[in-house]
């Protein structure tokens, strides 16, 4: 399980790549600088927040989570 600080900061960094492609779009789309940085930090403020509580969720979740010892046993 990761810690917080871990779970933040990967998300921080991709919605940051996200909000950059986001602007760029709106800017194409709409031709307004001011519009489509709005939008887009307002869409993926929302997107933040629900993004940790996501990855929060996922990280108590013990399907798919393979010990280390489990699966060095596997490639024998």
């Amino acid at each position: 399980m990761e810690n917080r600080s871990r779970t933040l900061t990967k998300i921080v960094l991709w919605q940051t790549i996200a909000i950059g492609i986001t602007i760029a779009i709106l800017q194409f789309v709409m031709n307004n600088l001011t519009k489509a940085i709005t939008v887009g930090l307002i869409d993926h403020g929302a997107c933040l927040f629900i993004h940790y509580f996501y990855e929060r969720g996922w990280s108590k979740i013990k399907w798919g989570i393979v010990e280390e010892k489990e699966e060095n046993e596997n490639k024998i």
